[in-house]
């Protein structure tokens, strides 16, 4: 019993080289159908002989990431039974270990250009007689997220430390959710209690849904404000052979991070609103894509500089035959700050990719080579973070430039 309640502390552990754990041992636990992960890896170059670099606007949360990931990295999960008792509860827990590296640098998963961190740690009660919920549950979560895959952009994402009671059923179909969580990642500089409140279940027609949120957030801070936020999302199922997503999203003083602890150094006057659509297609066989339309704007004056971004793009793929697909990803991303010009990022990629499961956007495990061009304007440039590619001493000597390479992704569950 000691070796299982330990399972996963060990690897967590023993791969952050923290602790030890017997290989045996591990295996003897280990049940491949409860393995789940996710990993994209690749190798590119730019096309004037420096190293791959990856095009992002200073100030843009996300970027369109199409043959535009300059990183390996892995999520891989595993979920254990712990006991399982005579009254039909079961407890269970679930671990998660994420390995980032930069390409170009060896793969060590530690140090400068990596890291090795544990996002998922939890333990759950599920099956209680009498509590019409899905689960109790306790430790760092990945909970309710929601995400933009075209841009790799978790919109809304309360995960975090913490605990709570999971879609309690209230009839009709609704389900009502509570957490209470006390830090959102390892680097948050400071803890807060913040309290998530989601309502889902609310049907709009046969594959339509709404599904809202409240989060609260105590400000230890002394003299800081409170926060709060507040998220309305509505999900259409079957829409044009896929899926749509649109959302509106609102927040004050700590609350303007929009699901997860904002700067806790703004004031209750400081707020930010994200207007979304998102939609992924499937026409057919052979065309399927995705599409992004997304405003935010940011008023955090006079803590921090006020700013209004947008962001438009698409991917429509083609597949001439089974398994080949040939995919255009276009996005703009313009930043306009409070003082100052406005900053644009213009990136497109083709590529060629194979997926042994199928055509559309998210059939996966796919192999691709890809090109990829972007350009930028002067106010892009002198705001680029030095080195980086937009920057004045980036790998360009111009505001424009291309990278070339080949990428493997992968998810499985």
């Amino acid at each position: 019993m000691r070796r299982i309640r330990w399972l996963g502390m060990a690897i967590g552990l023993a791969a952050m080289g923290c602790g030890q754990a017997r290989a045996d041992d591990l295996l003897d636990d280990f049940d491949i159908n409860n393995f789940k992960g996710y990993v994209r890896s690749g190798y590119g170059s730019a096309t004037n002989g420096k190293k791959q670099t990856c095009f992002q606007l200073a100030g843009a949360p996300s970027k369109y990431r199409l043959g535009n990931e300059c990183e390996t990295y892995a999520e891989l999960k595993e979920e254990y039974t712990l006991k399982s008792f005579d009254d039909g509860v079961t407890l269970s827990g679930g671990t998660m270990l994420s390995l980032y590296n930069q390409i170009g640098h060896d793969p060590t998963f530690k140090g400068e250009y990596g890291k090795t961190r544990l996002p998922q740690f939890y333990l759950q009660l599920t099956g209680i007689s009498g509590l019409k919920a899905k689960r109790l549950w306790i430790g760092r979560v990945y909970y309710h997220r929601h995400d933009i895959n075209l841009i790799d952009f978790y919109f809304w994402n309360p995960s975090g430390l913490g605990a709570g009671i999971d879609e309690i059923d209230i009839g009709g179909g609704h389900k009502l959710s509570y957490a209470l969580f006390r830090q959102d990642t390892i680097d948050q500089p400071r803890r807060a209690s913040r309290h998530d409140v989601q309502l889902t279940g609310i049907k709009t027609g046969k594959f339509g849904e709404l599904q809202t949120g409240l989060s609260y957030i105590q400000n230890p801070l002394r003299g800081g404000s409170n926060g709060w936020s507040f998220t309305l999302l509505h999900i259409q199922k079957r829409f044009l052979g896929g899926l749509n997503n649109a959302a509106v999203q609102y927040g004050r003083g700590a609350g303007t991070g929009l699901s997860y602890t904002g700067d806790l150094h703004l004031h209750d006057n400081a707020w930010s609103l994200r207007v979304l659509e998102s939609m992924i297609w499937r026409f057919n066989d052979h065309f399927a894509g995705a599409l992004l339309v997304l405003n935010q704007r940011d008023h955090w004056a006079p803590y921090a500089e006020s700013q209004n971004w947008t962001s438009v793009g698409m991917r429509p793929i083609w597949s001439p035959v089974s398994h080949l697909k040939i995919e255009f990803d276009v996005g703009c991303d313009q930043i306009t700050p409070a003082h100052g010009s406005t900053r644009r990022l213009l990136k497109g990629t083709v590529a060629v990719a194979f997926s042994p499961h199928g055509n559309g956007f998210l059939d996966r495990p796919e192999w691709r080579v890809f090109y990829t061009h972007a350009s930028w304007n002067r106010a892009a440039q002198v705001t680029a973070v030095p080195g980086t590619a937009l920057a004045m001493d980036g790998p360009f000597d111009v505001r424009h430039g291309s990278t070339f390479g080949v990428q493997v992704e992968h998810w499985w569950d």
